[in-house]
């Protein structure tokens, strides 16, 4: 976007020395800048924002939540368009968790931001312990055997301190895994890459020496969307891309000595659906699994009061899981996958975020009766004039003469949900939770 304010700020930026002016095209209207991988800056940039979070102002409820309040000014004066809002959240997210983990595990101030870090303590940050431990840690490969999550990465380690663009395909790679390791650094996928919008390196076994033997992958889609799609549909495959060496596959002999990686899906813009067009307070879906491989995911309503008011929210949690042969595709071997899919961005899925109104307004992802103000029957009112067409009654459109599914404008039911893939062939019971 070249908005005033914006094409101002990015001038600013690098008469300051904080931004690389790469081009300036023959007319003069404006420049091509960016931020290169600078370590040291990133170090320091690191400091400055742990000084931001640990100030508390008198106007201030959430000082944790303030480096996401100073992009908010930003993005309101033009300075990111709509269609970057999730991969600039996602990274943020990312960010701060890594930076949360330095924190609690060296317990220095300040910490050594660019010193490796567990991997278990990285996700515990990110998602918040309780929900590691209710939903991760037993996780397991959806495509084929493998054991648990938390016991295969028990000693690896992640390091990035800050995100580079990746200019081709090449970025997913392990070797690429390797060098970016090395120099501290997440990839930001290549804008046409297929899947995957960032990667971060993970040292598998932190006893053993850096190099592409020892390095796997956590492949991340950002989503700013406000329904959630099937898992299947969103689950990266590293195979396809190319992630892993082919002699990777032909060397191994047996299934255990795989490499595995994880994928990771941010659903950053799926709302909570609301009744009576109340606002939603914090809320935390439980996920049940479906009686029956075979069958529709179950539908579950579960009334939750927020600690502030009295006020309800109904969400309806669902499970879908990956179901596929353990053999892989076609007879060949694969690497082994742990799917991750976090629905919603609020303090209920996300162990960094306080304040979700400040990040749903970063994503721009709330629609009109997310936000409405009054009861249902107001809400009717505004549907009858006519925002949008869809299929209903109510004045919603005249695609039917007859009631017709009444959600289509509403809100994603597994907003604040942590869902994960399971294997092939697994029997569900009912009652159990996703593990």
């Amino acid at each position: 976007m070249r908005r005033a304010p914006a094409q101002n700020l990015e001038e600013y930026l690098v008469e300051r020395n904080m931004r690389v002016a790469y081009s300036v095209p023959k007319h003069r209207h404006y420049m091509r800048s960016g931020y290169s991988s600078e370590p040291i800056l990133a170090e320091a940039a690191a400091n400055l924002m742990q000084q931001l979070r640990m100030i508390k102002q008198s106007n201030d409820d959430y000082p944790k939540d303030r480096i996401a309040n100073i992009l908010k000014r930003h993005i309101d004066n033009g300075l990111v368009s709509k269609g970057e809002l999730g991969e600039l959240i996602g990274r943020l997210l990312l960010i701060l968790a890594i930076d949360g983990a330095q924190e609690v595990t060296q317990g220095i101030h300040p910490p050594q931001w660019s010193k490796p870090i567990g991997l278990i303590d990285f996700m515990k940050s990110l998602l918040g312990t309780e929900n590691y431990e209710e939903h991760v840690r037993r996780c397991v490969p959806d495509n084929s055997s493998g054991v648990a999550f938390e016991d295969y990465f028990q000693n690896s380690v992640i390091r990035f301190t800050h995100f580079a663009r990746a200019d081709d395909d090449s970025g997913v790679t392990t070797e690429a895994a390797c060098a970016a390791f090395v120099r501290g650094l997440g990839v930001q996928c290549n804008r046409c890459q297929q899947s995957a919008d960032a990667a971060l390196s993970v040292l598998i076994n932190k006893n053993e020496p850096v190099e592409e033997e020892n390095m796997t992958m956590m492949l991340i889609s950002f989503k700013n969307r406000s329904k959630a799609r099937n898992l299947c549909d969103t689950a990266i495959d590293a195979d396809v891309l190319g992630c892993f060496p082919e002699s990777d596959v032909e060397e191994q002999d047996t299934p255990g000595e795989m490499r595995s990686y994880i994928c990771l899906i941010m659903e950053l813009g799926v709302q909570p659906r609301l009744e009576v067009g109340e606002s939603s307070p914090t809320t935390k879906s439980t996920l049940k699994r479906s009686k029956d491989a075979s069958a529709k995911p179950r539908k579950k309503v579960k009334t939750v009061a927020s600690a502030s008011t009295s006020r309800e929210v109904k969400i309806e949690s669902k499970v879908e899981a990956v179901r596929r042969s353990p053999r892989g595709r076609g007879g060949k071997r694969v690497h082994p996958r742990y799917v991750i899919r976090i629905c919603g961005c609020s303090p209920a899925v996300y162990g960094v975020v306080h304040n979700k109104d400040v990040y749903a307004h970063l994503l721009h992802t709330r629609r009109i009766f997310t936000e409405h103000a009054r009861g249902q029957e107001f809400v009717s009112a505004v549907r009858q004039l006519k925002p949008f067409f869809s299929k209903g009654p109510h004045g919603r459109g005249h695609w039917y003469g007859k009631s017709g599914d009444m959600t289509n404008d509403e809100p994603d039911a597994m907003a604040d949900g942590i869902d994960v893939g399971r294997p092939a062939g697994e029997q569900s019971s009912e009652n159990s939770d996703v593990s």
